[in-house]
């Protein structure tokens, strides 16, 4: 099948190995599930094939999606990580689409992971391609409200994902509305994923007053992460990145009032 589906010439041989796949996806032997799941490594690249292959392709991710279970969702996050950095612009877009369906499938298990996943859908969001721009952004937006439940973050998280769009234009924006929340729920690896870039974005800033407010606000959120095991596991990235920039920020600090905000 593997060999079948990588001659993209020959679109008639291709769209018979999928569907061939498919009816593999409808079997109860579990022996069969890391098979399915290897064969995305294969299958996601016919993304770039002709339509009819396309929509064949789409058709079989979402049957291996279907049939997957939940401890098997970071093997397939990493196919799809693969796909969304695929040099193909319809490789990437297909992969964030089939990223969707994965967070409904699985959505406990994809918010622990959802640092990653936010990674590669901000890289997706500056891609060249205006349809891989408009997939990522409304997976973005579909992966936050289905795995991001913190109510402090709510009500502002539409501000924080345009300001992943626009870096430039809207950050400040964005930064302002985290200063004016007050976080008072416990912090998870899903708030954490969909924060940290914003600010790290505003810790790497040169006015004093960017840092200030990004410095703060990580103030806030480490007071909120309250179980040791969950900060070791899941905000070492964040406690090790931010650290080194609140660092970096307070030695170029110009005054002891900026300097102690830090």
């Amino acid at each position: 099948l593997k060999e079948t589906s990588d001659v993209l010439e020959n679109s008639k041989t291709t769209v018979h190995a999928l569907p061939t796949i498919r009816l593999f996806c409808e079997r109860p032997e579990k022996w069969i599930e890391p098979y399915l799941i290897a064969s995305l490594s294969f299958i996601l690249p016919q993304f770039a094939a002709s339509k009819g292959v396309q929509k064949a392709c789409e058709d079989t991710g979402k049957s291996i999606i279907k049939r997957s279970k939940a401890s098997s969702a970071e093997m397939v996050l990493e196919h799809l990580y693969q796909g969304m950095s695929s040099p193909k612009w319809q490789v990437k877009q297909g992969s964030a689409t089939l990223l969707a369906l994965l967070c409904k499938q699985h959505t406990k298990d994809v918010g622990h992971c959802l640092p990653d996943v936010v990674k590669h859908l901000i890289e997706c969001l500056a891609d060249t391609k205006p349809e891989v721009r408009n997939t990522a952004l409304q997976v973005f937006k579909d992966v936050c409200n289905d795995t991001i439940a913190n109510p402090d973050v709510k009500p502002i998280m539409g501000f924080i994902i345009t300001a992943y769009t626009d870096p430039v234009g809207k950050t400040t924006e964005a930064l302002d509305k985290l200063m004016m929340t007050t976080f008072v729920s416990t912090v998870d690896a899903p708030t954490l994923g969909l924060l940290c870039p914003m600010l790290r974005r505003g810790m790497m800033e040169r006015k004093a007053e960017f840092k200030r407010k990004a410095a703060l606000v990580i103030g806030n959120l480490c007071k909120l992460v309250v179980d040791p095991g969950f900060r070791h596991f899941c905000c070492a990235g964040f406690s090790c990145v931010t650290c080194m920039f609140v660092k970096a920020a307070r030695s170029e600090a110009t005054t002891p009032v900026v300097e102690d905000r830090f």
